[in-house]
């Protein structure tokens, strides 16, 4: 995996995170919500727009695992009608445990995809969480604001 690009589009409120892996390039992107205009926030949209990079990489990933799970089943699947295969040989042992190997990092980058996505969810909800408090106060100090006017 490669160094990371970010661009930050303030007109937009768009930040855009860019990753190469094998050759390939992997784009993720944070918009900010309407709703949450006045607090634009590059770093935190560059944090989202890295994180479905990430997500987009490691899928491509276990796309590779898998296919190389599939390539060493075909082999195995291929050779084991043979007369003279034997399930005990060292040749044959290595690629079952090859495969296994194989199966436990295909879970454990579904699991890391899954523990990423959570990530982008949990910043999400915290984010949210600050601008309401904000706004509230916000909301309060103007209607303080609205009554010594009044009163005067």
């Amino acid at each position: 995996m490669g160094k990371a690009i970010y661009k930050w589009d303030e007109t937009t409120g768009t930040a855009t995170c860019r990753i190469p892996y094998n050759h390939m390039e992997f784009i993720g992107t944070a918009q900010c919500h309407p709703e949450d205009e006045d607090f634009k926030s590059e770093l935190i949209g560059s944090e989202i727009a890295y994180s479905r990079a990430c997500i987009k990489v490691l899928q491509a990933m276990k796309m590779e695992r898998r296919a190389q799970l599939h390539a060493f089943k075909e082999l195995y699947g291929s050779i084991q009608p043979s007369p003279k295969f034997d399930s005990d040989s060292f040749e044959a042992k290595m690629m079952r445990k090859k495969m296994d190997e194989i199966s436990i990092d295909i879970d454990a980058l579904k699991e890391c995809i899954e523990c990423v996505r959570e990530d982008i969810r949990n910043s999400i909800d915290v984010a949210e969480n600050f601008y309401q408090k904000i706004r509230k106060n916000r909301k309060q100090r103007e209607e303080a604001l609205r009554l010594l006017k009044e009163d005067d």
